[in-house]
């Protein structure tokens, strides 16, 4: 299940975010290869960081997919 889903507002042509946990409810893992959206030209999968005290957002390795383990969430 999707929770704590928001979007950053962008005017037309800019770029947006959208932030959400992902729960994993079920008895098996969920692998997380990609994303869309119909309204978005392209949808990106990031992971924040901290690095010396500075948030950075890594893009997902698409060879290296997430993978939320039963009762876990994916923030």
């Amino acid at each position: 299940s999707f929770e704590g889903a928001w979007a950053r507002p962008a005017d037309v042509g800019y770029n947006s975010a959208l932030y959400m946990q992902l729960k994993n409810e079920g008895e098996t893992p969920l692998v997380l290869v990609d994303a869309g959206c119909a309204q978005a030209r392209k949808v990106e999968l990031h992971e924040t960081i901290e690095v010396d005290g500075v948030s950075k957002m890594i893009p997902m390795d698409t060879a290296r997919p997430w993978t939320v383990a039963p009762g876990e969430t994916l923030s």
